[in-house]
């Protein structure tokens, strides 16, 4: 069950950041938006459990910045 939880988990974060990043290339997003942060969040987030569960921790460091960046930003919107 736990494997199926990080996968699933995987599974999200690659397909929210990969929207993320489609969205604002094609200026249907703006980088300021809450949405756009708020996909970046929980994308890092969910990426940073998969690739701890799964031992690639260059990966889990990645994501944990990526998430950090994303959350000053967020906080920088109000």
């Amino acid at each position: 069950m736990k494997n199926f939880v990080a996968t699933i988990s995987g599974w999200y974060g690659t397909l929210a950041m990969l929207l993320a990043y489609i969205l604002i290339s094609f200026d249907v997003l703006s980088p300021h938006s809450f949405l756009y942060q708020l996909m970046n969040v929980t994308a890092a987030i969910s990426l940073v459990y998969y690739s701890t569960m799964r031992k690639d921790f260059p990966m889990s460091v990645l994501n944990v910045f990526w998430a950090f960046v994303a959350i000053v930003a967020t906080i920088n919107l109000f």
